[in-house]
């Protein structure tokens, strides 16, 4: 099989510049309760495709080696609001269930015209006919997502689930369902009840392969699958996370700029990235082996810097690349650690790799590594320019020979020393075809060739120090010690006259302390929300004087926002010198930022004398421990900002009269002053009654003389407001 002129692949995508989709686990409400106490849900028909039409479109197009297509989209309308079924539980609580079935999909994908919105206390799931595979559960501690991974066969359950208490609705609204047809196989075939057997090419070498994997273990980590939409269809390409001097973990992704050609300042609203998705053995010529089940995923992200914003062969020709064929994405949270990343090091000297390998997902399949032994020569590639590209002829192994193919696109190449130098562009190695090359723009080239500006360079971003590193190595960001957070210990003997942290306030947390080096208090935690400012109190005294420091002492504190196990400059919340007059208890107004990472992270307080000049630091210096004082870490759980005050203050200029009615109600919004709102109005089974959208007008009748005498809900939204009123009707 001939390789793609450009080896990207269509699959599907999510949601948008978000954050983590990471699902909290257990099971849907549903799955403990009898067929019987509950209604049966509502299946929502899509049209199949004409999958013919798309295949025999899809054979020209591989042979033109242009993009790799997966999935179809199909456009819809759904919501709790207009579809689905709601059911009132016994024990008072509601759910909403709907099924899309569209026929002979290998897997559906769900796209949301806004961020899923959900209440506090509510869960939201995702499951596929046989309920083996299972997303979510998704709660209002979720970070907000446009779009759900995909989830294997052509039925596609969602379930949401609220305690009796919660009256708000959920905005759970879909506008776009990925049907997927070809591709995927790797990825559902672990939930089939049957098993599906079309991968990719069986010369492929799976990295649980030994010893083609052997000293690649951390490299392998760094290599990630990701998904996105692009004119109706939907793509997957590789990609890598890759480190820059700081060390600091920013989760940085290095991919081809032609899988999904995105330029700097891109806001990439329908990019899904996949950890891990790998097998766990070797079973060389073999399709019967499942990989891990891929769910470790997170979605969106920003374009730092891309070739498509360069000089460099810019505006490219029909099927060329722009310049070395690049871009930088900037995830907006923090990589969970519990994905174990680790992101790669990189070579951008003009240097041929006498060897190395190449670790990519080919053809939509878990990941494969393919291994070079002849040294890598200059070449150009469509346009790009001569001398920006790296050429490659794989060799044999124990285990196959592996190649590339559709979908291998954006990933690494790395060198003997492991550092990254070069992401793949194209070329036409097959298995049929191990003698033919492929072609991997240079990090020499992506670094500064393509343009003068920062928006087409890699220098910027993967040196932000300005240290001028020609290489640099790899950081593991999980596993080990680097997830721990560095040592913070003083030389206090709190012998008479030692000073110490005698009491921590800040929101919930209120806690008392004695004289001791270092303190963990992580068992002690408070939740801050998004965007909230909150009162931190630091009181501190002297063995026999309390409410007192020394002069000249330090007291600080850092709330690791991010959540790179590391305390940064910029969560510092408090620094204090203490000086004459210095009122005691010190206290700090700490403003939680609106991009903090969602979870629960670390705060670091600490009282030192400094036995140089300078401030204070969250970890000891490499000469060794400060002298005197104490450090003390605490847990932070960040949530998201809620703006219920400000709901119950609009809220409350809402009325309704008269209510009770004895048939029809006016709605008075003049004190709202909203162009536009939508109206819903339900019974307490959740049953929906009446809705209106885009209503405009500031007085509103609602008639449901037709309605029997009982209690009714209306929910009036508006952009991110809601407010519901009790209706009775009597």
């Amino acid at each position: 099989m001939k390789n793609l002129y450009y080896s990207c692949l269509v699959f599907f995508a999510y949601t948008g510049s978000l954050l983590a989709q990471v699902s909290e686990g257990g099971l849907p409400h549903s799955f403990g309760l009898q067929n019987n106490a509950f209604k049966a849900t509502q299946i929502v028909e899509l049209q199949k495709p004409n999958i013919q039409h798309l295949l025999q479109q899809d054979e020209v197009n591989d042979q033109l080696g242009r993009a790799y297509r997966v999935g179809q989209l199909i456009q819809t309308n759904l919501s709790p609001l207009n579809s689905g079924t709601w059911s009132t539980l016994s024990d008072g609580s509601k759910m909403w269930q709907l099924t899309i079935h569209a026929d002979e999909a290998l897997a559906l994908g769900l796209y949301f015209a806004e961020e899923v919105d959900l209440p506090v206390g509510a869960k939201l799931f995702a499951y596929n006919k046989n309920k083996k595979h299972i997303l979510g559960s998704y709660s209002s501690a979720t970070p907000r997502f446009q779009a759900l991974q995909m989830v294997e066969g052509d039925f596609l359950t969602l379930e949401y689930h609220a305690p009796a208490h919660v009256i708000h609705l959920p905005k759970i609204n879909i506008n776009e369902v990925t049907y997927f047809y070809r591709g995927v196989t790797d990825f559902v075939n672990d939930f089939k009840d049957d098993v599906l057997t079309t991968r990719a090419q069986s010369c492929q070498v799976d990295v649980a392969c030994a010893p083609e994997n052997n000293g690649w273990a951390e490299q392998i980590r760094s290599v990630v699958h990701f998904t996105f939409n692009q004119g109706g269809s939907t793509f997957v390409c590789s990609a890598a996370t890759i480190n820059n001097t700081a060390n600091d973990c920013k989760p940085y992704i290095l991919t081809a700029w032609h899988c999904g050609e995105r330029n700097a300042g891109s806001s990439i609203n329908s990019w899904v990235w996949y950890w891990n998705y790998q097998k766990s053995s070797c079973q060389p010529n073999s399709n019967s082996t499942n990989p891990a089940k891929g769910t470790q995923t997170m979605t969106g992200g920003n374009v730092r810097t891309s070739s498509g914003s360069g000089t460099l062969n810019n505006p490219p020709g029909a099927n060329q690349v722009a310049g070395s064929d690049f871009y930088l994405v900037e995830l907006s949270a923090a990589i969970p650690t519990t994905y174990n990343p680790y992101f790669a090091g990189w070579d951008r000297n003009n240097t041929a790799a006498s060897g190395g390998v190449g670790i990519h997902h080919p053809n939509g399949s878990a990941k494969k590594i393919s291994t070079f032994t002849s040294t890598l020569t200059n070449t150009s590639f469509n346009g790009g320019g001569n001398g920006h590209f790296w050429r490659v002829i794989w060799a044999s192994t124990s285990n196959g020979h592996g190649v590339t193919e559709g979908g291998s696109s954006g990933s690494p190449i790395f060198n003997q020393n492991k550092r990254i130098v070069g992401q793949l562009t194209g070329g036409s190695s097959a298995c049929n075809a191990t003698n033919q090359p492929d072609v991997y723009g240079k990090l020499r080239s992506d670094w500064d060739l393509n343009g003068s500006s920062n928006n087409a360079q890699l220098k910027p971003w993967l040196d932000p120090t300005n240290s001028g590193a020609a290489t640099l190595d790899g950081h593991a960001c999980s596993g080990g010690s680097s997830t721990s957070y560095c040592p913070a210990t003083s030389t206090n003997t709190c012998a008479s006259g030692s000073e110490f942290i005698t009491n921590v306030s800040l929101n919930t947390i209120n806690n008392q302390s004695t004289c001791t080096p270092y303190s963990n208090f992580t068992a002690q935690s408070t939740s801050l929300a998004r965007g909230q400012q909150y009162a931190l109190t630091i009181s501190t005294g002297i063995v026999g004087s309390p409410n007192n420091a020394y002069l000249d002492n330090q007291i600080a504190a850092w709330i690791d926002f991010n959540q790179n196990n590391s305390f940064e400059l910029n969560e510092r919340v408090g620094l204090t010198t203490i000086a004459q007059g210095t009122a005691f208890p010190i206290q700090y107004n700490v403003t939680v930022p609106s991009n903090a990472v969602l979870g629960n992270t670390r705060m670091r307080v600490r009282l030192n004398y400094l036995p140089d000049d300078g401030n204070i630091e969250p970890c000891n210096p490499a000469s060794g421990p400060y002298e005197w004082g104490e450090t003390e870490d605490y847990t932070i759980n960040i949530v998201n900002s809620s703006s219920s005050s400000l709901e119950d203050e609009e809220a409350a200029a809402l009325t309704i009269y008269p209510n009770p009615s004895s048939g029809v109600f006016t709605l008075d919004a003049h004190a709202l002053a909203l162009e536009q709102f939508d109206i819903a109005i339900y019974n307490t089974q959740g049953g929906l009654i009446q809705q209106s959208a885009h209503i405009s007008g500031e007085f509103i009748e609602i008639d449901l003389s037709s309605m029997a005498k009982g209690v009714y809900h209306l929910y009036l939204t508006s952009g991110t407001f809601v407010s519901v009123k009790k209706l009775v009707l009597h």
